[in-house]
């Protein structure tokens, strides 16, 4: 139903000014989700007028989206928001090196044969963290 309905939208919205490439203002009321609203932008591939892409979400709200996504289970969110806190370009590739010293410790680790089963998981999610020995 939800499909149907952004479908809907956009055809309609399509028949403004939008299918000449005129910017355009869509006005949703509050009673529309926010979950609809984005589905909508991001089908539309709405932009600002710096080009960048229009979220109705903050920041936090769009990665635990993104997790959602992703299928992350608790403790895979935990490790990648601390990774994230310290690395925040992290986000654009999933995929890092680190020294194992660094990770274990900024990951809560002691054990380093854990620590790489729960990475290894996270690679079935597509997120890359690699453990490398730093050389003195």
């Amino acid at each position: 139903m939800l499909s149907y309905s952004v479908a809907e939208i956009v055809q309609h919205t399509f028949r403004t000014r939008c299918q000449f490439h005129q910017p355009i203002t869509v006005y949703f009321t509050p009673d529309w989700g926010k979950e609809f609203v984005q589905q909508f932008l991001d089908y539309t591939h709405a932009t600002d007028v710096a080009g960048q892409p229009l979220s109705v979400f903050n920041q936090d709200e769009m990665l635990e989206r993104k997790f959602k996504e992703m299928g992350l289970t608790k403790v895979q969110k935990r490790i990648v928001v601390q990774v994230l806190k310290t690395y925040r370009e992290f986000e654009q590739t999933w995929d890092i090196a680190l020294d194992k010293k660094e990770a274990m410790t900024l990951l809560g680790y002691t054990n380093i044969r854990n620590l790489k089963k729960v990475l290894t998981n996270l690679e079935d999610k597509d997120i890359y963290i690699h453990l490398i020995e730093k050389s003195e």
